[in-house]
């Protein structure tokens, strides 16, 4: 359970990365349907947050903005991913070898998987 959380948080966290870095050079770039592509665009999806798109008319919904704000756009999504992962993570594990150790093989793992993640998502469909 614990190499699943450490492979969900890996794969989270490159795709903020992705979507920080601009779509333009990724998979997300070719998306098919043009509002998925936006929610995952960090330079459109910020629209979704509020009515019409305009910030002085207020929020799209109730929580938009704030606690619900995961839903508007695919950064805050995969936050919300990462952070689950990695809280999960802190409440589940159990010493596997010893702190020190354990510490370095989850590192290890998850910067590995976090490199070929970012990789990946770099290349256009």
């Amino acid at each position: 359970m614990i190499f699943i959380l450490i492979l969900i948080a890996s794969i989270a966290k490159a795709v903020m990365d992705r979507i920080k870095d601009g779509i333009g050079g990724s998979i997300f770039f070719d998306m098919p349907h043009n509002k998925f592509r936006s929610w995952m665009d960090d330079y459109t999806s910020w629209q979704y947050k509020w009515k019409n798109g305009n910030i002085k008319e207020g929020e799209r919904f109730f929580g938009s903005s704030t606690f619900l704000v995961w839903i508007t756009d695919g950064w805050h999504f995969f936050q919300k991913l990462f952070l689950t992962a990695m809280f999960l993570l802190v409440i589940l594990y159990r010493p596997m070898i010893c702190g020190f150790w354990d510490f370095m093989i989850m590192y290890f793992v998850f910067t590995t998987l976090f490199e070929i993640w970012y990789r990946l998502l770099g290349r256009k469909a």
